[in-house]
């Protein structure tokens, strides 16, 4: 497959053409031509579908979250042959080995490799590797993650309690199913699970299918790879009818606090496919307040998105915007009006811009109270909280946690850690009665500082310098 000039085509990466590889045009070839490799004949029987895989099976059907199915009863000839997991002849098809079968003697393919390390570069201190069958290996796969995910408590306004995973493990097995669903299985080459508590990665063999990039996986339609793999999986639940696995990784990641998923490729002789997710201990704030939102809104990508973004940035624009949720201007638009004008109430524009067709948007003042120091533009140093403290108790003797809130612009949750710090730092000491509530107060405790030493004298001086402040004697001003 050349060109007329006898030269390999190309394929653009970022700002270059690269010629493409063999492997490359094959798969080019295949895809064009709508030939799909897992329907082929595998030549394996029916017989050779493992016992444990079979039951598996029956399970994932009768338990598939978008279409169960009672198949207690039904011969497994029948059931390949209602998932197009079996040809006419009576043998599998290569979907149906993958997913049901052993490997045959002396193939030492792996399917999956785990590997847990207790730093990201740190020594491999656990691993697994595991062979066909597909659904077996799915299944435990998930298990070995699963115990080694940690949550962290985090208590909603609602007084609701959420355990927030290291890793929320609904996006962790979107991941695993999609490269196991997508990978390009003709390589041979296993999918890799890397776990370390600062940074999860999936990594798929092959690179994703034509036409999908990093930068519309979110709004690209559904393509699989192999479509009858896909259907099979989607059958068992493991894979999304409608294309929103990619959605629900970002949005559980979002929901609990943490970076979006990471989606590379790597070309080369040996391309890959990576989904990275970055751990560390989560940002309860926007956890807290997303839970605040409608209904619909907190399980909307694009508003999750946006929440994201004015994280980490004062305003965002439609233009700005548009690539984060991988959609055109106008779309991003509409969202940000919808944010702003909608039952969410979450955005206003800025009055500068205001004007425009476009215009800057930022998070209305409860918002911004709301998350706090979730806002990398909003935290302060201590010594400025402590500032402010000191003055409201110098000029009015006490304070108390309305007071807190309306000075630095935070919410109860955040003016009440702020007054139990300073308690126990000894700034400040409850003056009042009560213990809890709005009526509770506070006074100087045994380390507030002084009253700074500033004269009235001073401050005459200050205004007129030409008085001579050597020869006035102290006393009361007639």
């Amino acid at each position: 497959m050349y060109l007329a000039d006898g030269q390999a085509p190309k394929r653009r990466l970022e700002d270059t053409c690269v010629p493409m590889s063999t492997g490359e045009l094959a798969r080019l070839h295949e895809e064009r031509r709508g030939t799909d490799w897992s329907e082929g004949e595998s030549g394996r029987p029916i017989e050779d579908v493992d016992d444990a895989a079979e039951l598996l099976l029956r399970s994932m059907l009768r338990t598939s979250p978008s279409n169960p199915r009672d198949v207690s009863g039904t011969a497994l000839s029948d059931l390949l042959t209602l998932l197009a997991l079996s040809t006419s002849s009576g043998t599998l098809t290569r979907a149906g080995e993958l997913l049901l079968c052993r490997p045959k003697t002396g193939d030492q393919t792996e399917l999956l490799v785990y590997q847990y390390r207790e730093t990201a570069g740190g020594e491999v201190k656990a691993g697994r590797r595991w062979q066909t069958p597909l659904l077996v290996a799915f299944t435990e796969t998930l298990s070995t993650i699963e115990a080694r995910i940690g949550t962290t408590p985090v208590s909603l306004p609602s007084g609701q309690q959420l355990q927030i995973q290291d890793y929320p493990v609904v996006a962790v097995r979107e991941a695993i199913a999609n490269a196991l669903t997508h990978g390009d299985h003709r390589d041979r080459q296993p999918v890799y699970v890397e776990h370390s508590p600062q940074l999860l990665d999936v990594r798929s063999p092959g690179p994703l299918v034509s036409g999908i990039s990093p930068a519309n996986i979110l709004t690209h339609p559904p393509k699989p790879r192999f479509p009858k793999l896909a259907e099979a999986m989607r059958a068992c639940g493991l894979a999304e009818r409608w294309g929103q696995g990619i959605d629900r990784m970002y949005k559980e990641m979002i929901r609990s606090g943490r970076s979006v998923p990471i989606v590379e490729v790597a070309a080369g002789d040996q391309p890959e496919t990576t989904v990275r997710f970055l751990g560390g201990p989560p940002n309860s704030r926007i956890t807290k307040f997303i839970s605040t939102l409608p209904a619909n809104e907190q399980d909307d990508t694009d508003t999750l998105l946006v929440v994201a973004t004015l994280a980490s940035r004062r305003t965002v624009n439609a233009k700005q915007l548009a690539g984060t949720i991988q959609r055109g201007p106008e779309a991003a638009q509409a969202v940000l009006m919808r944010l702003a004008q909608g039952s969410a109430q979450l955005l206003e524009p800025t009055p500068r811009t205001h004007g425009r067709k476009h215009p800057d948007y930022r998070l209305r003042s409860e918002a911004v109270a709301a998350l706090g120091p979730a806002l990398a533009y909003q935290s302060r140093p201590q010594a400025d909280i402590d500032r402010k403290v000191r003055d409201h108790v110098r000029e009015y003797g006490t304070i108390n946690s309305a007071a807190v809130q309306r000075m630095l612009d935070v919410d109860v949750y955040a003016a009440r850690d702020v007054l139990r710090k300073l308690v126990n730092r000894k700034i400040l000491v409850r003056t009042s009665e009560q213990r809890r509530g709005t009526a509770v107060k506070y006074g100087p405790g045994a380390r507030f500082p002084s009253t700074p030493r500033k004269s009235a004298l001073a401050t005459t001086s200050a205004v007129a310098p030409l008085f001579d402040s050597t020869n006035v004697e102290e006393g009361p001003v007639e």
